[in-house]
């Protein structure tokens, strides 16, 4: 740094009583300024100007800052002092333009950091953005100037805007993917209890087999002759309710509802469940109170829930009850596609 500036700070509170308080400065380049008296060398050649890191130019400026050791100094030249610092903007805005042809020579608002032959942004409390000047080459414009936001080109104003679109988009990708995550995570408990529930059977699977010989358990149940005969085999033989209830068990798994209709469309074909209501309403062969049934919310309730209630069980039975034509007439259809698919080959 310059030495004079050790006396430039020591005669700091003079400057700010002197008339001329602020300067209109050229700098090498061509660009002018208006800065504080006091940051110019005694033979007004120098201009001492804050590091990049500094922060509120203007008001520093407007302050009359005493200049720091750790400054910065421009070669420039003086064309005429001020009482203030309105008055110095002033007399720049005029210069420029009078001898201003183009726009690139424009001005600021004090927010110009000089450092040779490098490019400055204005921190974010800044109200511009500037550049610092540039050394002329052959090659080089003479003026590097203040540049207004406002005269920004639209696509770096807008360039912001764009990232902050995709970020949203990425941010929805996000929580689409982590819900999915969770929806599978649910799946693989569930698959989880349902492996557990096999491997917890197959320790008694040799006795079932001994006893399947003896039983006559058959499913799924078709007619009302098979509906009423293993009601009372249920009934009667102890051996078929343990193999009826082993057979059920390896159904669960899941949610209680899930479960239920599993073990529905293992008991009963889809013709013979098109028969079929809780009640005996409009002619309907009633199950609500037969042994299977019975033995279906038992074991729901043992093997799945404890908590599932009677009221759930029955809602449960009573809807797979009521879509029974419909599960039938998409199953037919699917055959019929299928069949069609098989002549063509």
């Amino acid at each position: 740094m310059d030495r004079n500036v050790n006396k430039i700070m020591e005669d700091s509170d003079l400057e700010k009583n002197d008339v001329f308080i602020y300067s209109v400065i050229s700098y090498d380049n061509g660009d002018l300024e208006a800065v504080p008296s006091g940051w110019l060398n005694e033979n007004k050649t120098i201009c001492y100007w804050p590091p990049k890191s500094s922060k509120n130019i203007t008001t520093l400026i407007k302050n009359c800052a005493k200049p720091n050791e750790d400054w910065n100094s421009y070669s420039c030249s003086l064309i005429k002092q001020y009482g203030s610092y309105v008055d110095a903007k002033r007399k720049v805005a005029k210069l420029v333009d009078s001898c201003s042809s183009s726009s690139s020579q424009e001005f600021g608002k004090g927010h110009r950091r000089k450092k040779i032959s490098s490019r400055v942004m204005s921190s974010e409390n800044s109200e511009l953005i500037y550049v610092s000047p540039i050394v002329e080459t052959e090659e080089t414009n003479s003026d590097a100037s203040i540049m207004n936001i406002s005269n920004l080109p639209v696509s770096f104003l807008t360039d912001n805007v764009d990232t902050n679109k995709k970020l949203d988009r990425l941010i929805t990708t996000v929580d689409v993917l982590l819900k999915e995550v969770a929806s599978l995570k649910v799946d693989i408990r569930e698959n989880n209890k349902l492996i557990e529930n096999f491997r917890n059977a197959s320790t008694t699977e040799d006795h079932f087999c001994e006893v399947s010989e003896k039983c006559n358990l058959k499913f799924p149940i078709e007619n009302l002759s098979e509906f009423n005969n293993m009601n009372k085999d249920l009934h009667e033989n102890e051996d078929l309710k343990k193999e009826f209830s082993y057979k059920m068990k390896l159904l669960s798994g899941g949610k209680s509802d899930d479960f239920v209709r599993r073990m529905l469309d293992r008991c009963f074909s889809k013709e013979f469940a098109t028969k079929l209501a809780w009640t005996s309403a409009k002619g309907n062969i009633p199950i609500g109170d037969s042994k299977i049934v019975i033995y279906l919310e038992l074991i729901c309730r043992k093997y799945n829930n404890p908590n599932y209630t009677t009221v759930m069980f029955k809602t449960c039975v009573s809807s797979w009850l009521r879509n029974a034509s419909s599960r039938l007439k998409k199953n037919k259809t699917l055959n019929s596609v299928d069949q069609v698919f098989l002549d063509d080959i």
